[in-house]
């Protein structure tokens, strides 16, 4: 036999004390003080029925209270992955927008330098052509003379 009692067991020899207990009193003398003895007996054993019966209502609600506790921790838990997830999307989408946007930055440079290299050869490749006229040319234009006295004026 275990020297340890569970709270059922416990529980079941204070109704059982209380039951003899009650069986007894009708074998004594109401009024005496035997009597009075054994009414503060079985009220005692009432009052310590009553707190064994709070405390495990206690217990029950601590446990219950750490379960909720446990289960809102989880939620708390898992919520925060989520958003932590959710971040890392957005920062994600956030990288890829701004790497879009580079490489348009760079097409845009490149087209643009382009563009001004392919007009800077052909203003080179037109003034070529109108110096070589005006120098084998039969007719001379006034154009490129009034260039070239603007380009090297003398001051």
């Amino acid at each position: 036999m275990s020297t340890v009692m569970n709270n059922e067991e416990i529980r079941e020899k204070l109704e059982e004390e209380i039951s003899n207990s009650l069986e007894n009193l009708s074998d004594i003398a109401p009024g005496s003080e035997e009597y009075k003895e054994a009414i503060a007996g079985i009220d005692k054993l009432y009052r310590l029925g009553i707190d064994d019966a709070k405390a495990e209502v206690e217990a029950n609600e601590k446990i219950s209270s750490r379960e909720d506790q446990t289960d809102l921790r989880a939620r708390e838990l898992e919520l925060r992955e989520k958003e932590l997830a959710l971040r890392e999307r957005e920062n994600e989408i956030e990288q890829e927008a701004k790497a879009k946007e580079d490489k348009r930055e760079t097409i845009k440079t490149i087209a643009n330098t382009g563009i001004s290299v392919a007009s800077l050869v052909a203003s080179v490749v037109m003034i070529k052509k109108g110096f070589e006229f005006e120098e084998t040319g039969c007719l001379k234009s006034t154009t490129f003379r009034n260039l070239f006295q603007k380009v090297f004026r003398k001051n």
